[in-house]
Formats: structure tokens, sequence, C-alpha cells
């Protein structure tokens, strides 16, 4: 009786692991949604660098990176988000446009959200 009620405790530990990852992967999927039923478009430029950031975040996924930087445009902050692969690093900034610097390094990219869900390029 010990084997079979230690045998379902690590059944139990395991779908308990299972359950997490899947609502892990759920919250995700509905962050992606979000931004586009509320009308909102998300660019990934590779090959461009921000040229200043007022906020730094470590470690961040592309995903996070890209939502991060909605939520601060909605309060009038982050006009563009840059994004480093490797290091996981977020860079939200304000420059504008011409202020983006070329890159050849393809490790470096850039968000850019419209909230009204047109491209500015």
């Amino acid at each position: 009786m010990y084997c079979l009620c230690n045998c379902n405790v690590n059944i139990m530990f395991l779908l308990s692991g299972a359950v997490a990852a899947v609502i892990i992967l759920f919250l995700l999927a509905c962050a992606q949604c979000m931004a586009t039923f509320q009308s909102t478009k998300t660019q990934y430029t590779m090959g461009k660098r921000v040229a200043t950031s007022y906020m730094t975040l470590q470690p961040y996924s592309k995903i996070q990176c890209a939502v991060k930087c909605l939520d601060e445009k909605r309060q009038g902050r982050c006009s563009y988000a840059g994004y480093n692969a490797p290091t996981q690093k977020c860079y939200l900034s304000n420059d504008n446009q011409n202020e983006l610097l070329e890159t050849a390094d393809g490790d470096f990219g850039v968000f850019y959200s419209d909230i009204e869900g047109r491209f500015r390029e």
C-alpha cells in the first residue's frame, strides 16, 4: 500500500506541473490575443536597435517585451522596444523612427506597437 500511495503522489506532482505549464501557455496566448483584440498591431524588425532607453528589463522574452512596451505606450511612454535575444534584455525607449540604429548583428531587433492598428513605416 505504501508504494501505491507514493506512486499516486508522484503522479499528482507530475500532473500539477503539466497543468501549470498549460496555464502558462494559455496566459501567453491571451497576451498575444489581447493585442489583436484591442486593434493593436505589433511589428518586430531585426537588425535595428534603439539609441536610448529609459528602462532595461532582464530576463524578458520577446512577448513579454512587446507587451510591456504596449502597456507603457498606453500610459504615454515607450515608442519602441529594443530586444537582444542572447541576453534576453528588453530596452524600452522613447526614440522615434529616425533615431533607430542599423546593426548587422541579427541578435538585435525592435518592436513597434501602434494602438490605432496602423504602422508608421
